[in-house]
């Protein structure tokens, strides 16, 4: 539970689940955008990133919330009174799995940018300082996560199931392994959405934010 050890296993336990989401990576992703924003980006080279509260979802990172209200799926007693209060700032891009989608295109442009590897993790990452012990600063790139968003409660409780017994195989105590679970959790509820928005086939690139970047 002490750094970097801690953060080396969120990420890779998070990732092991999050990436075996729907063959992550076997097919195309692309991006809707209207004629007007395809021109702007043809000059400028910019791709914009959506703070997480004005996405068009309103129910954006409730759904995982609910599932932890639910009795009767989550056989772990130390993961319960989860604290969902966000400490970090989301900005978010989205892309979609659907190539040539006519409901896409009503919805968010009729101008298509496609893309074959997951490059666009790297892209994304603005460069930040690090400020290293010394007192010097270094450049390093800022945390991107991405996956594919589900959209089965059913799904998503045998996931959230999964990763309880991952972290219930660690030697930590039972309020550590709630803090590690809420550690996670702390994006995992802006990969779950309901099912009315299954037609999207989201892949999102979430860029973390925190007060000192």
């Amino acid at each position: 539970v002490v750094r970097p050890l801690k953060g080396v296993l969120m990420t890779s336990i998070s990732n092991y689940i999050l990436k075996s989401r729907n063959d992550y990576n076997e097919d195309y992703i692309c991006k809707y955008i209207n004629s007007e924003v395809a021109k702007k980006s043809i000059i400028n080279h910019q791709i914009w990133m959506s703070v997480i509260e004005n996405l068009n979802d309103g129910r954006e990172q409730r759904v995982v919330p609910e599932l932890f209200d639910e009795t009767g799926w989550n056989s772990h007693p130390w993961a319960t009174n989860i604290d969902f209060q966000s400490n970090r700032r989301y900005y978010v891009s989205s892309f979609c799995k659907s190539m040539n989608d006519i409901e896409m295109k009503k919805d968010y442009g009729e101008c298509i940018y496609g893309y074959k590897d997951d490059r666009m993790a790297e892209i994304l990452a603005p460069i930040m300082h690090w400020h290293k012990k010394d007192g010097t600063k270094a450049p390093a790139f800022a945390q991107v996560v991405a996956f594919d968003v589900i959209y089965d409660r059913e799904e998503a409780k045998r996931e959230i199931e999964l990763l309880c017994n991952i972290i219930d195989c660690f030697s930590m105590s039972d309020e550590d392994k709630k803090r590690f679970l809420e550690e996670i959790l702390q994006y995992w509820i802006l990969s779950v959405k309901d099912p009315k928005w299954l037609h999207e086939r989201e892949r999102r690139y979430v860029l973390f934010m925190y007060d000192e970047y």
